[in-house]
């Protein structure tokens, strides 16, 4: 094989493996669905349709999701949402077992307590809708999420996702 040709072959080479990286760059991140289950809702209803939902979270993303809803004079709902995932974690850090009540009859208690901070995660609300029953207590809540920020264990995150009064789904 002349010089030439073996220079050639190794610069086609090259720009094969290089257009191979480019292409694996320009993938899309990979991304995951994350479920939480909501439970005991506060609401605030405020002046000129303005409602703060906070709900406590467990699940995949354990911590309290705070609403921040504005109702239009149409009935439609934007505004904004914060996740703080955070919680207490009560798991014998060498075994990541919970002593039950049973082990600690009778022998030395064993209490175990780290509390957990993976950060948070915040967006808009893109759509939603509230509904009140009679005595003026929140009903019914759902909300479409754009997720814009996310910190420590969620920096860089974006994704969307879906709240109600009985559960959380984000996918980023």
């Amino acid at each position: 094989m002349s010089t030439h040709r073996k220079i050639g072959a190794a610069f086609a080479a090259l720009l094969l493996t290089a257009i191979g990286t480019i292409a694996a760059a320009q993938q899309p991140a990979t991304t995951t669905s994350h479920a939480s289950t909501a439970t005991h809702p506060r609401v605030d209803v405020m002046a000129a349709g303005k409602v703060v939902v906070s709900l406590d979270m467990s699940g995949d993303l354990p911590g309290i999701l705070t609403l921040n809803l504005q109702q239009q004079p149409d009935g439609s709902v934007t505004g904004d949402w914060a996740l703080v995932v955070a919680y207490a974690d009560a798991r014998d850090p060498a075994t990541g077992d919970e002593p039950s009540h049973e082990e600690t009859v009778g022998h030395p208690h064993k209490d175990f307590l780290t509390l957990v901070r993976r950060g948070t995660l915040g967006g808009s609300i893109t759509s939603g809708s509230l509904a009140f029953a009679a005595d003026g207590s929140l009903a019914d809540l759902t909300a479409a999420l754009a997720i814009d920020v996310g910190s420590v264990e969620f920096d860089g995150a974006s994704g969307t996702g879906s709240a109600t009064l009985a559960d959380l789904s984000l996918v980023f």
